[in-house]
């Protein structure tokens, strides 16, 4: 059960994963192909299973993270009922993925107040962690 490595699920009921794993979509993405661009409206967002996904920002498409490791999640701007997404996504090898509608997981959330809870929990302690890989790459990047 994929849901099971991401640190977007740690700690929650069995029966909220198999609820969510029923909402997920199963996806392949060839090389190069897009996830998502900067400023489109997030109503999705993904959990890698196997492959290499990059994320870019600003105007000259800068990477800033690249994430490889099965759990890992993208496209969170709508986990955080944003207006649009932040950066863009662009798989760097054939990847495989899950697809989560957000209007439907959070439909979900309503009646798991404690899962809930959890996810917002998990979901800025992942955030604080890549928001430290950035810090150090751009660090790197001046030195």
């Amino acid at each position: 059960m994929f849901l099971r490595q991401s640190e977007l699920f740690n700690g929650m009921s069995m029966e909220l994963i198999r609820k969510v794993m029923d909402l997920a979509e199963r996806i392949h993405c060839d090389q190069g192909q897009t996830l998502f661009h900067r400023g489109e409206r997030p109503d999705r967002f993904y959990i890698l299973i196997h492959g290499r996904v990059q994320l870019t920002f600003g105007q000259k498409d800068q990477q800033v993270y690249v994430g490889s490791q099965p759990g890992e999640f993208f496209g969170w701007s709508g986990l955080l009922e944003q207006d649009s997404f932040t950066a863009s996504g662009e798989c760097l090898e054939p990847t495989d993925m899950l697809k989560i509608d957000t209007a439907k997981f959070f439909s979900l959330l309503r009646s798991d107040p404690e899962g809930t809870c959890l996810l917002y929990k998990n979901l800025c302690r992942a955030l604080g962690s890549r928001l430290l890989h950035v810090y150090e790459f751009f660090t790197e990047a001046r030195t």
